[in-house]
């Protein structure tokens, strides 16, 4: 709990949940991160940005209360949250990923089809 307390002391750790995917980002994961149901628009160098959206009305503080009522242990939650922190690149496909998703691949050798006005695609 108190490895928990030192992790949010400082602002960039701190945890949001996304309202349109219901995903939890921080801050500096904020900016390499792309949300797959946010509004797509371009920024004035051409880049196609599609952010996460903090929901005003998750608290960190009542998620891990959740947490303990499902009996995680306090090492348990606090690696679950500090994996969400983690950034790690693939060498195979150059893609930034969290360290919670580290048994999630999203390596796929061939190109990806998008449909007409949509951020969604496979």
């Amino acid at each position: 709990m108190k490895k928990l307390e030192m992790l949010f002391e400082d602002e960039k750790n701190m945890l949001y949940k996304c309202i349109y995917c219901n995903k939890l980002f921080s801050c500096m994961n904020r900016e390499w991160m792309v949300c797959p149901k946010a509004k797509i628009f371009i920024d004035f160098h051409g880049k196609v940005i599609a952010e996460h959206m903090s929901d005003r009305s998750w608290d960190i503080n009542k998620f891990i209360h959740f947490l303990r009522q499902m009996s995680l242990s306090w090492r348990e939650i606090y690696w679950k949250i500090y994996a969400r922190l983690l950034k790690f690149k693939c060498t195979i496909c150059d893609q930034y990923f969290l360290g919670s998703e580290i048994p999630h691949c999203s390596y796929h050798p061939l190109d990806p089809k998008f449909q007409v006005g949509s951020n969604s695609g496979v």
